[in-house]
C-alpha cells in the first residue's frame, strides 16, 4: 500500500496562499510519487515528467479553489490522473498513441480471456 505523506498544516495554509516557498516543498513531497502514478497510464518516462509538471502547474492555478477539508493528496492525484487521461485522449485522436512500453523489448500483447472471442471477432468480419 502507498503511504500518501500529509503535508503540515501550516505548509497547506501557506499553500492555500499561493505561496512558492510552501509550493515548492509540496513538489519535492509529491513530485517521486506522482511520476510512479502517471507511468502506470504513460510507460514513457519524459511524458509522465511532463504531465507531473502540468499537474503542479494546475494545482498552483487553482490552489484558492481547494477544499481544505478534504485531504490535499486525493485532489492533487485526481488532478494527476486527468491529466493522464487528457494526455491518452489526445494522443489517441492524433494517431500517434502506441501500446509499447518503452520500459520493455517487445510490444505489449492483449489476450482475451474469452476463448471464444477470436471465432465470433472473424465471423463477424
Amino acid at each position: 500500500m502507498l503511504m500518501v505523506p500529509r503535508l503540515e498544516p501550516n505548509i497547506l495554509d501557506s499553500l492555500m496562499a499561493v505561496d512558492v516557498k510552501s509550493f515548492t516543498v509540496m513538489v519535492r513531497l509529491y513530485e517521486p510519487m506522482l511520476i510512479r502514478f502517471v507511468r502506470k497510464f504513460i510507460a514513457d518516462r519524459e511524458e509522465a515528467r511532463d504531465i507531473v509538471q502540468e499537474t503542479f502547474l494546475r494545482v498552483y492555478k487553482g490552489m484558492k479553489t481547494f477544499d481544505a477539508r478534504r485531504p490535499f493528496s486525493t485532489w492533487l492525484f485526481a488532478i494527476a490522473k486527468y491529466c493522464s487521461y487528457e494526455w491518452l485522449r489526445r494522443h489517441r485522436q492524433a494517431g500517434s498513441f502506441s501500446l509499447d512500453d518503452s520500459r520493455q523489448s517487445r510490444p505489449l500483447v492483449l489476450t482475451f480471456a474469452d476463448k471464444g472471442f477470436s471465432e465470433r471477432r472473424d465471423r463477424a468480419l
